[in-house]
């Protein structure tokens, strides 16, 4: 059964199975925890520099996340890491 990637490894040429951390749902819930982690250190002065009050931060957070994941899936085809 084919696994879709998120990113490519080392080993990919010559047939190596995929670590964990370059399969879809694997990387792209480490990226949604690195955008939740991103968003608590800096999202109250992204969006003070952009603006919004402060109890935006929930939905940037959110939108931060959607993002990271949209990334994530767009690169799940078969041409990825080929």
């Amino acid at each position: 059964m084919k696994r879709l990637l998120a990113k490519s490894y080392p080993g990919v040429a010559h047939g190596a199975e995929p670590p964990r951390y370059a399969l879809l749902v694997e990387h792209s819930r480490d990226v949604a925890g690195a955008c939740r982690t991103l968003s608590e250190i800096v999202g109250g002065i992204a969006l003070a520099a952009a603006g919004f009050s402060g109890d935006q931060l929930l939905r940037f957070t959110r939108a931060l996340c959607a993002c990271g994941w949209m990334q994530d899936v767009g690169k799940a085809n078969s041409h990825f890491g080929a």
